[in-house]
């Protein structure tokens, strides 16, 4: 149930905010949200940064477009979240600051105690004076009900409000975060994964590697790919070898009796 403000005493409306614990925890919390969205934005700056200096420059082609992709998306989700956390800190320290606006408008409830004891102790002797004190308690009751109540009440409604709206904004979820990673980027790795290389040890890319010599291989036409200095570690050839095979390839001093990389032909 909500807390009714207008049917509450002005002293009582006051107690309520004054007796608390205060501002100082809500304040604290917009300071540490300030600061994550500071360290956010300042990382999300050094990405940037980053990014400027490798794509295109250092690094190009397709790989690096995607990467760039990716390191675009997490930079912009970066700095949503950093603009997210300053509308936080920004919410909460509105919710502080409408506290202390509604505590200084309010009448300290001291006064308006000390306005209900003059008034009782005026009635109580009233009629001993024959009514002589019938204006006072008038006047007394005028500032009690027409001034402290109204005041304090208002006071306390505005301070609700400002609590309702931002109880409502700060509902509103994060953004969406950046996928850490493309869920095809394994299927396309493994792909990608086995490449010749060069011919002076660099990455050949999909450029076809030197060409090799053929042969036979238990009856089967080869092409024997190991050259010396290029390639990777030969594997064993397999398959039955024939007294042909036995005879060394001309020039090179390969027989079929050392480990070669067969592939058909």
């Amino acid at each position: 149930m909500a807390y009714s403000w207008p049917a509450q005493s002005p002293e009582a409306n006051h107690s309520v905010l004054a007796s608390g614990p205060g501002s100082g925890s809500t304040m604290a919390h917009a300071q540490q949200l300030s600061a994550q969205a500071a360290g956010l934005q300042a990382l999300t700056s050094a990405s940037q940064a980053n990014a400027a200096g490798i794509y295109g420059s250092a690094w190009s082609g397709a790989g690096a477009t995607g990467s760039q992709a990716a390191h675009t998306g997490v930079n912009t989700a970066l700095a949503a979240l950093a603009v997210w956390l300053e509308e936080r800190a920004a919410i909460v320290t509105g919710a502080a600051q409408a506290y202390h606006s509604a505590v200084s408008a309010m009448v300290p409830a001291r006064q308006a105690q000390a306005n209900r004891m003059q008034e009782a102790a005026d009635v109580e002797a009233n009629p001993r004076v024959l009514g002589a004190l019938s204006p006072q308690i008038a006047e007394l009751n005028l500032d009690y009900f027409g001034h402290m109540w109204p005041r304090n009440a208002s006071a306390g409604s505005s301070y609700g409000a400002a609590l309702n709206t931002a109880t409502t904004a700060l509902a509103t979820p994060p953004p969406p975060a950046t996928p850490a990673a493309s869920p095809a980027a394994p299927a396309a790795a493994g792909r990608g994964g086995h490449r010749r290389r060069g011919p002076h040890g660099g990455r050949g890319g999909d450029a076809p590697g030197p060409p090799g010599r053929t042969g036979r291989l238990g009856g089967n036409p080869v092409r024997l790919d190991h050259q010396p200095g290029h390639g990777a570690a030969p594997e064993p050839a397999t398959g039955t070898i024939t007294d042909e095979d036995r005879r060394a390839t001309p020039g090179t001093g390969i027989t079929a009796d050392r480990h070669v990389s067969a592939t058909a032909v």
